[in-house]
């Protein structure tokens, strides 16, 4: 028997959805296309994304045409700079979709979409939502850093079915007030601010009923946070890699795996980090698309194929390295693998961010004071450190509190030591 609560929830749902079938957003038709496309064998899928190619015929980096995976693979990489350059490809002109990315990299970039190119990555992101047991349209609570107080974004909140929530500014005792009366299917946010959140919840044995799934976003996420955050609203956790340029690239599935979900995208892993190809794309040409983050582009077999895994994903290329004292440097994921076994072993969780100003140095942020004195957790961190990389580093205690100034995209370190001549310390 259904509540009035229930049934609201359920018109609710149905808005969203027929608003989007009356305003051309063909969400359903092209999931059931995502589905079609993730279940061919491996060479019908390899044909699909030729010909593709050889329709759509987008520009490399240096305004050459792509009209074939073996021309994809010799392609010139796009770098932001030659993105924003170029003139839009709007010939048929169809009513064209703005959006500015954050300018993480250092380049603010504006990417254009038409309604089918945005339909696309609805459909994903609904494909995604339903590995859960839910679907885009319902009941969403916004975790994010900032709030977006205009009228424009109180109606597209209305219109989408959701409500966001400022974990920065609003005190957890409001939010969750808000959040008891909210009554969400799902909740969405920035890493930090869920935990945040999360952390609260589960210090006071608050109980949020409902929630089915908590999708991370925008931010790295360790194994011991997620556990707080599957604690505090009794949900899986799912993480969410995506850019404003392509919307979801990748997400977490049933198995753990951080697995590529748009069938229009070629990853790959290069030197200058992950760049992506659309093949389906039209109105700007996306090849070989420098991204601006790191990670390593793995495959998992299955019956069918071998699915596209990203792993050991980061933020920015610039934070991938930390530099220690005689020229070593190790990988900046070992500063989060080492926090993460010290969370495990019972330890206060917390977030944090490591800053590295100079070489051989870097200075230890936390969100709240970690159980023992910030001092001799540092003294802690740089010994385990030096265990698991054979590298002296001086780990600084620095601020304790909100880290808001901190947060860039993904990534718990920030790398601020200038290039020089394109050489940090020894990287030979």
């Amino acid at each position: 028997m259904f509540s009035g609560g229930s049934i609201f929830k359920t018109v609710r749902f149905a808005i969203v959805r027929v608003f989007y079938m009356l305003t051309g957003f063909r969400i359903g038709y092209w999931r059931r296309e995502i589905e079609r496309l993730w279940k061919l064998n491996q060479d019908d899928y390899i044909a699909y994304l030729d010909a593709a190619l050889s329709d759509n015929q987008p520009l490399d980096g240096s305004g050459n045409v792509v009209d074939s995976l073996s021309t994809l693979m010799n392609g010139t990489e796009i770098s932001k700079e030659i993105f924003n350059g170029r003139p839009v490809n709007n010939t048929k002109n169809k009513m064209l979709f703005s959006r500015y990315t954050s300018g993480t990299s250092g380049t603010r970039t504006k990417v254009y979409l038409s309604k089918d190119e945005l339909s696309r990555m609805l459909a994903v992101r609904d494909h995604c939502f339903r590995q859960y047991g839910i679907k885009l349209g319902q009941r969403e609570a916004r975790m994010w850093g900032v709030s977006s107080p205009g009228t424009r974004s109180r109606i597209k909140d209305w219109l989408l079915n959701r409500k966001t929530f400022c974990v920065v500014d609003d005190s957890p005792g409001d939010i969750v007030q808000n959040l008891l009366r909210w009554r969400p299917d799902y909740i969405y946010g920035y890493s930090s601010s869920v935990l945040n959140l999360s952390k609260h919840i589960v210090d006071n044995n608050i109980a949020i009923p409902g929630v089915k799934l908590v999708v991370c976003t925008a931010e790295e996420v360790l194994p011991a946070h997620k556990r707080i955050m599957n604690t505090a609203f009794d949900a899986p956790v799912a993480e969410e890699y995506g850019s404003t340029e392509f919307d979801v690239i990748a997400f977490e599935d049933r198995d753990g795996d951080l697995a590529l979900v748009n069938p229009w995208l070629i990853v790959e892993s290069t030197e200058s980090g992950l760049v992506i190809t659309d093949v389906y794309r039209s109105t700007q040409s996306l090849v070989r698309y420098q991204i601006g983050d790191i990670g390593d582009i793995v495959h998992r077999k299955t019956s069918l194929k071998r699915l596209p895994i990203i792993s050991n994903l980061k933020g920015r290329s610039g934070d991938r390295y930390v530099y220690g004292g005689h020229g070593k440097m190790f990988h900046a994921s070992e500063i989060s693998r080492a926090l993460n076994d010290y969370f495990e072993e019972g330890h206060v969780t917390f977030d944090f961010t490591v800053v590295q100003n100079e070489i051989g140095t870097c200075v230890l942020h936390v969100s709240e004071m970690p159980g023992i004195d910030l001092g001799d957790l540092c003294l802690l961190l740089a010994k385990r450190l030096r265990e698991r990389t054979s590298t002296n580093l001086d780990v600084l205690p620095g601020t304790v509190g909100k880290l808001r100034q901190f947060k860039g995209k993904r990534s718990y370190f920030i790398q601020n030591i200038q290039r020089n001549n394109g050489i940090y310390a020894n990287e030979a």
